[in-house]
């Protein structure tokens, strides 16, 4: 069973560092991870395709009317203080 963490907020705000930051975290429990820079997904079905086997998928997302979220997944919103 597969996970997705949806990361939201514009440019500029730390979406990747956040995604490297868990992606550490989740591979250190021996768990597969896509969606990490330089492969940036946008959408649930962009990630099943390119990288498909993966445990945990990260979504970048740059405004909330993007999220496509299901019941049961992460969805964190990053803004500037």
């Amino acid at each position: 069973m597969y996970q997705f963490i949806h990361v939201v907020g514009q440019q500029g705000v730390g979406k990747s560092q956040v995604i490297v930051a868990l992606a550490a975290a989740y591979q250190a429990r021996g768990l597969v991870c896509a969606g990490q820079d330089p492969a940036v997904y946008t959408s649930r079905k962009e990630a099943l395709q390119e990288a498909p086997g993966a445990d945990v998928y990260f979504i970048e997302h740059q405004s909330e009317d993007a999220v496509d979220a299901c019941a049961g997944e992460l969805v964190i919103r990053l803004s500037r203080a």
